[in-house]
């Protein structure tokens, strides 16, 4: 995953929002998130940096890697283009990483064996768990959606009721 995700991220176009850049008013903390784990020694794979030929709206996909789980970006909610990559020693490490956090909106595990995915995604504590995917998610509105604990904590609403909610 470590060699295969990098080379799949420097093919992404930056010219629209859709290829994975995220709008402004998220990318600060996304941005302080990610040079907060380099200067605790954490290394950048793939990017880091605002995509100032599109505008400074928008940041490029990144992929620190080397993290531990006491640094922001392993530990705080996050909506920008980031997927830090952790070693970990066993599925069960894994899965009391992924739920040792006061956020739960969504998850996604990768994995060769969907069934095993499967398997591991009841044992993640979010709002929703995807196997092999991270936005399929976003693009089904009539889909109940909320989060856990500090995400949200609620009723799964379907989501044109939890919108008009707001």
């Amino acid at each position: 995953m470590v060699t295969a995700v990098p080379s799949a991220t420097r093919k992404i176009t930056s010219a629209n929002p859709a290829t994975g850049e995220v709008l402004a008013e998220f990318e600060p903390a996304t941005e302080q998130q990610v040079r907060a784990a380099v200067a605790r020694g954490a290394r950048v794979l793939v990017s880091g940096s605002r995509l100032k030929k599109v505008g400074s709206n928008f940041y490029a996909p990144t992929i620190p890697a080397d993290v531990t789980h006491q640094m922001r970006v392993m530990r705080e909610e996050r909506f920008g283009p980031v997927l830090p990559v952790m070693p970990f020693d066993s599925e069960s490490a894994a899965v009391h990483l992924a739920n040792d956090s006061e956020y739960g909106l969504g998850a996604s595990i990768w994995t060769r064996s969907r069934r095993r995915g499967e398997q591991l995604a009841r044992q993640i504590h979010a709002g929703t768990v995807m196997v092999n995917d991270a936005l399929s998610w976003f693009g089904i509105a009539e889909a109940p959606h909320g989060g856990m604990r500090m995400s949200g904590d609620m009723d799964r609403m379907p989501g044109r009721k939890k919108v008009w909610g707001y």
